[in-house]
């Protein structure tokens, strides 16, 4: 009851500046101290975020950039700055968004009494924060699952966080969620419900510095977010994010990042506390470049372990042991945008030895002149497949923890294993604050006797003799983006999966959609 009066009480707001908006401001906030400590531009120290791929490149020209400035009849030059991005899902995490972006808040900001939240003062040390996210979702999944069963079912999650530093020597932060769905066909999916939990709970502490930036170490329940997150992502479209028990340290230079970390996934609990899964040991060195503006990379190794024994419709998933070697570069020049990311992997998977890998290349074109300032992409994504599962070599790349709704299709019947995928993507703009972003995807499997896999890594089908053949189909997905203001979005879409000769020849069906709308709003 208390989250569906706050629902109702932020729908109510929106992101305009009513009677309530007006109250609030006379809330007891510190007030900014009249010279600043020198320490209180370090803290936060915010995780450089590179793009994914296939990444948005908004118009930037003079115009109206959301629905609240077209309502109000605000014409701004060029792209506000906003610590949020202004597309939903947001899978950075709340403790390493910049919110040093709106301080002191603008004066065009709606509801600045907000950003003021995120620079609360307490005492000449201290430096406090807090803020949110509440998401409301209904969708409508189509033979879901390939179970010939279509899903109605609506999702609310709710995010509060609590960020506590003394100077940009030692913090203290708590992330509470609360992620629950209602009127589902199908029993839920591990990540819809988590009633009451923390999603991140850790403490951070600055060991030292190098030329003059901080090495830090962080403990605790923490999400992890690398690179394009074809490896490591947050999963900001599951109803409960991913997240972490582990310990991370880094540093954060100028032009280029460097981390160590640790870490346990945590499973999704609809009863309780949520607890990491022992059986599995995320471990790695991440290192990221900007060698110039508009430009990144990445260069990492991984190790991934998992100790349980799963065999899935005779193919083998556990126990693995493996490392994973790869190197990312993107950017866009002049018009031209690209992005080429390698995998290799390399291990045990049940005691054979394990050889796998995965690629994409990307290109594409920008616009910006155009009517719609329109924006191209075309890519080659592949990753192996084992040609005899269950003998030497195995060969089945392990997608590891990606954000892979965005990459392989909205109606998740793909992940990125055993998989050869054909795609284009064009962005139009009809207004600065409306996003619409098509997608076509061509999928083959890489070998027609392993299975193909889900966008949760998941064994879906299978033909184990390969007489099914290669061809699993075609995707179409039309998404939509509403920006109505610097803290809230509608995103809405249909999507469309044609299945192929593979998922006709496995299965009572093959084809399958997605159509959903969803609500967002971040303070």
């Amino acid at each position: 009851m208390i989250c569906s009066w706050l629902v109702l009480g932020l729908l109510a707001l929106g992101d305009g500046d009513g009677a309530i908006a007006e109250v609030l401001p006379e809330l007891a906030i510190p007030p900014l101290p009249e010279s600043r400590p020198d320490w209180w531009d370090r803290a936060p120290r915010p995780q450089f975020f590179p793009p994914p791929g296939n990444f948005v490149t908004p118009p930037r020209h003079s115009g109206y950039h959301s629905v609240r400035d077209w309502f109000l009849g605000i014409e701004r030059e060029s792209l506000p700055k906003n610590p949020f991005s202004n597309l939903a899902p947001q899978p950075l995490p709340f403790f390493e968004t910049n919110f040093h972006l709106v301080d002191p808040p603008g004066e065009d900001r709606s509801l600045p009494w907000l950003d003021r939240l995120k620079r609360v003062p307490c005492g000449d040390h201290w430096l406090f924060a807090t803020g949110g996210e509440y998401r409301w979702r209904f969708a409508n999944e189509g033979n879901a699952r390939l179970t010939t069963i279509d899903n109605n079912y609506y999702l609310n999650r709710l995010r509060v966080f609590g960020d506590l530093w003394y100077e940009d020597k030692f913090r203290v932060y708590l992330e509470f969620i609360s992620a629950d769905i209602a009127h589902n066909d199908l029993p839920p999916v591990l990540p819809d419900r988590d009633p009451a939990d923390f999603l991140n709970a850790f403490v951070e502490m600055k060991l030292g510095e190098i030329d003059n930036r901080a090495v830090a170490l962080r403990a605790g329940r923490q999400e992890l977010l690398f690179g394009s997150q074809r490896l490591i992502g947050t999963l900001d479209w599951a109803n409960t994010r991913r997240t972490f028990d582990g310990v991370r340290s880094y540093w954060r230079g100028e032009d280029h990042d460097f981390d160590l970390f640790w870490a346990q996934p945590v499973i999704p609990s609809a009863t309780g506390v949520a607890s990491p899964n022992e059986n599995v040991n995320l471990a790695g060195a991440w290192w990221s470049l900007r060698p110039q503006k508009d430009v990144w990379a990445d260069i990492y190794a991984l190790y991934t372990g998992n100790a349980m024994t799963t065999t899935t419709k005779g193919i083998p998933q556990a126990p693995v042991g493996l490392a994973t070697l790869g190197s990312r570069h993107a950017g866009r020049r002049d018009g031209w945008q690209w992005d080429a990311e390698v995998m290799l992997q390399l291990g045990a998977m049940q005691g054979n030895g394990m050889v796998a890998g995965a690629t994409t290349v990307g290109a594409g074109r920008i616009f910006a002149d155009l009517p719609l300032s329109p924006s191209y992409w075309i890519y080659y994504d592949m990753a192996t497949g084992t040609r005899n599962p269950g003998e030497a070599p195995a060969s089945t790349f392990q997608q590891l923890f990606p954000f892979s709704h965005y990459y392989l299709g909205w109606t998740d019947q793909v992940g990125r294993q055993n998989i050869r995928d054909f795609n284009q993507h064009l962005y139009v703009y009809p207004a600065p604050w409306l996003t619409c972003w098509i997608q076509y995807h061509r999928f083959w499997l890489f070998s027609a006797r392993d299975a193909l896999y889900n966008a949760a890594a998941q064994v879906s089908r299978v033909s184990p003799n390969g007489s099914a053949g290669y061809d699993v189909g075609q995707e179409v997905d039309l998404v939509l983006n509403f920006h109505l203001g610097p803290r809230s979005d509608i995103l809405a879409g249909y999507c469309y999966l044609f299945g192929g000769d593979f998922l006709r020849l496995t299965g009572p069906s093959a084809n399958s959609s997605l159509s959903f709308v969803q609500y967002q709003f971040r303070w």
